[in-house]
């Protein structure tokens, strides 16, 4: 880019590297006398003339410079796996141990150990609507008494899958439930 004095940087740095006529040295010399603006840049370029005399293998030592700066003072007790690597591994595991619990199962039962949303349970089950002022205490005491257990609800209809030890007991429930002010609706599954 051209100065408004009609100087490049080109000229100036061929001036500071001693490349140029006598007559555009001595130009150069009386502008730079008049104008502190262009003293300070000759000066500027003169503090970054080694810099600038190496060419374009000056930014390559540059770099090497800054690799062996970093390489100096990296602590030499860096563990070589990173803590997320040790994290990740123990994770696997743990998902590993889960998985196969989930497989091969505990031991204690011979049924799966899920079932899906669509698959009609094993256990006697009932589905139960309570009465809106029903609280929580009659409720818990109605299922003492019939000897059921929540084991889904309540639905967005207000049902609760009530489930008891075998069919027997949910089959004398149902009875009991029936005939109980506190609840609204009793249906089979």
């Amino acid at each position: 880019m051209d100065r408004p004095d009609g100087l490049s940087e080109d000229t100036l740095l061929a001036h500071l590297r001693g490349e140029t006529d006598p007559e555009t040295a001595a130009r150069i010399e009386a502008q730079a006398e008049a104008d502190p603006a262009l003293r300070a840049e000759l000066a500027l370029m003169a503090g970054l003339r080694g810099a600038l005399a190496q060419g374009e293998g000056a930014a390559q030592g540059g770099w090497d410079r800054l690799a062996a700066e970093i390489d100096r003072t990296k602590p030499a007790n860096l563990p070589h796996r990173p803590v997320w690597r040790i994290a990740a591994l123990f994770l696997g595991a743990v998902v590993l141990v889960q998985g196969a619990f989930l497989v091969v199962g505990d031991g204690s039962g011979d049924g799966p150990l899920y079932r899906t949303v669509t698959e009609a349970p094993a256990e006697a089950t009932l589905a139960v609507a309570f009465e809106a002022e029903t609280t929580a205490a009659e409720i818990e005491a109605l299922l003492r008494e019939t000897g059921a257990s929540i084991m889904d609800g309540p639905s967005a209809l207000g049902l609760y899958r009530l489930v008891f030890v075998d069919a027997a007991a949910r089959e004398a429930a149902q009875t009991a439930l029936e005939t109980s002010p506190l609840v609204e609706i009793v249906a089979e599954e």
